[in-house]
């Protein structure tokens, strides 16, 4: 029973695991840019308690959200893991130094250029869309902002969808859920309607908290609602 009622939410917390998080019991930590070498002091995570999620996934409590990533002071970088090969550099490189990243990194949260850095390191549609996905937490106070974040997110999960072989797994129900939690915040009201009716049919999808989900989300959508919700 505890593995049904987790099913869909223990596959999205791990979308992307932080690689400087166990290093919060400090305040800041220093960090050796992989591209052109500066070292900087980033903030550390703040570590706290989550008292929930929202029905996008976003934790609800006392704690960095989403996780902190450093970024290099002169270039804009993402560091997203501890170790490169001098191969990724290299091509890390003309990525980052273009004026065409340099340009997005003026007006979009690191999560947004973390996304594209992965999408052009060749990482999955799933992982991608994570990365979009946290960049929407981002820019809650900048809603076409944020409505440019879901549809991207919704791209990549729908990208996922189209090419996995993995119909019924974690990932899968994963990644439909949430495919239809943002067609639902983008006002698609007709096409999470037929996603939540789709998944309501399925016995490895309509099951412990899935359920919950699913009723609730589609009473949301009987409303037209298309604000963020907790998950009941």
């Amino acid at each position: 029973m505890i593995k049904q009622r987790l099913g869909v939410l223990c596959v999205v917390m791990t979308f992307f695991i932080h690689p400087f998080s166990a290093a919060a019991a400090a305040k800041e930590i220093e960090v050796t840019c992989p591209l052109d070498g500066t070292k900087f002091m980033s903030p550390a995570n703040v570590t706290g308690g989550r008292m929930g999620l929202q029905l996008d996934l976003k934790p609800i409590g006392f704690m960095d959200i989403p996780p902190r990533i450093p970024v290099c002071p002169n270039n804009h970088f993402v560091v997203y893991k501890k170790e490169f090969t001098d191969a990724e550099k290299e091509r890390l490189k003309k990525l980052v130094l273009s004026p065409d990243y340099q340009e997005l990194a003026k007006d979009n949260p690191y999560y947004f250029l973390l996304a594209r850095i992965l999408e052009y390191m060749g990482e999955t549609d799933f992982i991608v869309a994570n990365a979009y996905l946290q960049a929407s937490w981002q820019v809650d106070d900048r809603p076409e902002k944020q409505k440019q974040y879901i549809d991207l997110t919704l791209q990549h999960l729908k990208k996922f969808l189209s090419t996995s072989n993995q119909e019924g797994g974690p990932q899968w129900v994963t990644a439909q859920m949430l495919a239809g939690e943002m067609e639902r915040r983008l006002g698609r009201f007709d096409e999470a309607k037929a996603r939540f009716l789709e998944m309501s049919k399925s016995p490895k999808v309509n099951m412990g908290l899935n359920s919950n989900i699913i009723a609730y989300q589609l009473d949301l959508i009987s409303k037209k609602d298309s604000k963020p919700h907790d998950i009941p």
